[in-house]
């Protein structure tokens, strides 16, 4: 055998054991274990609060406390039952009796004031800065508080001293049933009117020798709640 063959044969062997002694490296090396993960603690459940309860008690004290503010405003809107009855009847009157008056301003001046007015009662004109709120009174009001009144879109009634307890009873009635701040009503006493009533709004008179029941519940609804300073309807 030549020297060329013998180195050969030598390097064969050499390349041979060489690749027995890798696979048997690969072999013996251990695989890798895999991360053990550590369980967490348990986390603690915590319990959901129930609102319900509450929010229907929301809603409840919302509705108590809404609710009447809900029902001016239909009212002052919507006439119903025999009042709505009333205002058909009456409502063509109001046109054929009713005065207007010339605008005199809306300014507001000091307590104590003398005002020229174009009416009696009044119904335009400079006022002194405060008001008479809605309701029936058996002492006469402060005139000049009562324009206020009709430029908050109150009706104002000036009734006689001989009117009867019946027709006193429908404006007591009335004054209940319409307080809103911006469309009430004002019931106050006259001097020397008798059995008759005089019905104002900014700006308009309607005289009557006798209350009438259609005619004035369809003055109020033509005018409540419409003053200059701010309608509501």
């Amino acid at each position: 055998m030549g020297k060329a063959s013998r180195k050969k044969k030598q390097t064969t062997a050499a390349t041979s054991s060489t690749t027995s002694n890798t696979e048997g490296t690969q072999a013996s090396t251990p695989a890798t274990p895999k991360a053990i993960k550590t369980p967490k603690r348990g986390r603690r459940v915590q319990k959901k609060t129930n609102y319900t309860p509450w929010i229907i008690a929301l809603v409840i004290v919302a509705g108590i406390l809404v609710f009447p503010s809900i029902q001016e405003q239909y009212k002052l809107r919507t006439a119903t039952g025999e009042f709505a009855e009333l205002i058909r009847v009456g409502n063509s009157d109001v046109g054929r009796l009713q005065t207007k008056h010339r605008d005199l301003g809306r300014s507001h001046v000091p307590f104590g004031s003398e005002i020229r007015y174009n009416s009696t009662p009044a119904t335009t004109g400079p006022h002194y800065g405060s008001w008479i709120n809605p309701g029936y009174y058996i002492e006469p009001q402060e005139e000049r508080q009562l324009v206020h009144s009709l430029e908050h879109g109150h009706i104002v009634a000036y009734y006689g001293e001989d009117i009867s307890d019946e027709d006193k009873d429908k404006l007591i009635e009335w004054t209940g049933d319409f307080r809103n701040t911006w469309g009430g009503f004002v019931v106050t006493p006259y001097e020397d009117l008798g059995e008759g009533i005089i019905l104002t709004a900014w700006r308009t008179t309607l005289r009557l020798d006798k209350f009438d029941p259609a005619i004035t519940a369809a003055f109020i609804d033509r005018y409540r709640g419409r003053g200059p300073e701010n309608p509501i309807r």
